[in-house]
């Protein structure tokens, strides 16, 4: 009987997200697909890095676009839902040379987020800077809660 040799790891230095971690990483060799790599199709799909925050009476919706321009990028707003979609473009400066490891990814990607109904969106307002995508979507007037002074007789 033939038994796999396994390291030996102490209780103490156990940690359960590394594992999850490790499993989805062997599982993705396994299946032979990662984050951003080409399909069969010849599809290629990314998913850039998104934060969305509360920040006074303003959502924030941030993300990480590098390489983009403001051209490459899409936002729109249905019912409460906002949706970032674009496209990084293959850069296509390299001659005749062999890549032997590229992690840069290009492709369409598409990030849909639900926020709640009471979003102003006559004032929405969006910037892009140094491939950062700052989109503001503020609180309507009408929701923001407010104080009524009684009087007491």
């Amino acid at each position: 009987m033939d038994m796999a040799i396994v390291k030996w790891r102490p209780i103490r230095e156990w940690n359960p997200f590394a594992e999850m971690l490790d499993l989805e990483n062997r599982l993705n060799r396994f299946l032979g697909f990662t984050l951003g790599k080409q399909t069969g199709t010849g599809v290629v799909s990314w998913s850039p890095s998104v934060d969305v925050y509360r920040e006074g009476d303003n959502f924030v919706l941030k993300s990480e676009l590098p390489g983009l321009t403001k051209d490459d990028i899409d936002i729109s707003i249905q019912d409460n839902i906002v949706t970032l979609k674009g496209t990084k473009k293959e850069e296509k400066e390299v001659k005749e040379e062999n890549y032997y490891h590229s992690e840069r990814t290009f492709g369409t990607f598409e990030r849909s987020f639900e926020l709640p109904s009471n979003i102003d969106r006559s004032k929405v307002n969006a910037t892009f800077k140094y491939g950062i995508l700052n989109v503001t979507l503020p609180v309507s007037e009408e929701s923001k809660p407010k104080q009524i002074k009684i009087n007491i007789d």
